[in-house]
């Protein structure tokens, strides 16, 4: 079960940010600019979360 959480978690937040974006274009079209606006702000910070996840996992020089 570890092994399998292991597999997909690098595809969760990026799957949610795709997600956010998706609904941010659908309240776009549906003229809620709030919701689009609050969307948007969700896929942003979802993509950070994820580059700072990234980041994270590069080795520095010396290791």
């Amino acid at each position: 079960m570890k092994a399998i959480f292991f597999a997909i978690w690098p595809y969760v937040l990026p799957g949610i940010a795709f997600w956010c974006l998706w609904d941010a274009a659908k309240a776009h079209a549906e003229g809620r600019q709030e919701d689009a606006f609050m969307f948007l702000l969700q896929a942003i910070f979802f993509m950070l979360a994820e580059i700072a996840r990234a980041l994270r996992d590069v080795p520095t020089p010396g290791e």
